[in-house]
């Protein structure tokens, strides 16, 4: 008897319903693909969620967060389903369910940017503590389905994440960090797990560079109030100068606008893509975001200093 590969239990989910859909009469007859297809669909349910758009109002900042972060995690789930031989994992939670918690934070981030500093510099900390553990916890589950992590492993895959994050805070260089992590990573892991890895941070750099260009575009849209046309040549102006980077800004909590903040050619390169009618618009905007970039900035560095951990 063969039993569907995941790839297939995923086409089979996304054309359901579909004339051309493929025969699931073998899913049906078979528990265990029965249940690893309906691990599928609960995830392709979860993603649905993510992007079903907001009725008879405009997405708020966070709400566009979201969807910027089901594209990321899209990159980091690797494929859709759970498999049902996997072993057992040390963690109480599913890897279904860290990856939904892990779509609520940028959520929850863009919260506290719009609230008042004392919320944000208390409540900050927090969060990014949550968000480490959760992405330590989704990288092993990725990493275990390379091969099964040791108990050794594991540990050093939860140092190198926590050393990742104060690295960036604490001394602001992503290649560093970045390099640090796969070094750390590279002598922790056996072969198939650090090729699972590389290839996660290769397809996590590529979706999140199209996420985050679209979350930059689109808020900046909304607070300019920008025609079509305009959007266009801000979205290109953004493709052109926006980095790609390595590092899971998942993880890390940071909001793509924050570029603007700390990267004057790519601010410079928007502004020349709007009209001068646009320019003092774009220079409050600018400010807002420098000042929310600052504000978090502080918070970040008192949780990388082993504040709030």
């Amino acid at each position: 008897m063969s039993h569907p590969t995941d790839d297939e239990l995923l086409e089979l989910a996304l054309l359901r319903g579909e004339p051309d859909a493929p025969s699931d009469a073998h899913v049906r007859d078979c528990p265990a693909c029965g249940a690893r297809y309906r691990a599928v669909l609960a995830e392709q349910d979860l993603f649905k969620a993510a992007f079903q758009p907001a009725a008879a109002k405009p997405r708020r900042r966070s709400e566009r967060w979201a969807v910027a972060a089901a594209l990321v995690l899209g990159a980091l789930a690797g494929v859709a389903a759970s498999r049902a031989t996997a072993p057992p994992r040390t963690s109480p939670f599913s890897r279904g369910q860290v990856e939904s918690a892990l779509r609520k934070i940028p959520a929850e981030i863009g919260d506290l940017r719009d609230a008042d500093p004392t919320r944000l510099e208390s409540e900050y900390p927090r969060v990014l503590s949550r968000a480490e553990d959760l992405y330590a916890e989704l990288l092993e589950a990725v990493l275990d389905d390379a091969s099964p992590l040791s108990t050794g492993q594991r540990g050093g895959i939860r140092q190198a994440v926590e050393a990742m994050y104060t690295n960036v805070w604490s001394d602001g260089d992503e290649e560093k960090a970045v390099e640090a992590f796969r070094t750390s990573l590279r002598a922790a892991l056996n072969a198939d797990q650090f090729h699972a890895l590389t290839e996660l941070l290769r397809r996590e750099m590529e979706s999140g560079w199209e996420a985050e260009v679209d979350i930059v575009t689109d808020d900046l849209s909304a607070a300019l109030n920008l025609r079509y046309s305009e959007e266009e040549r801000v979205r290109q102006a953004v493709k052109t100068r926006y980095p790609k980077s390595e590092l899971p800004a998942l993880s890390l909590a940071q909001w793509p606008p924050d570029r603007l903040a700390d990267d004057p050619e790519l601010a410079a390169a928007v502004r020349d893509a709007l009209g001068n009618g646009y320019h003092p618009a774009f220079d409050a905007y600018l400010e807002t975001v420098k000042d929310g970039h600052r504000r978090a900035e502080r918070a970040a560095r008192g949780f990388a200093s082993g504040q709030g951990r």
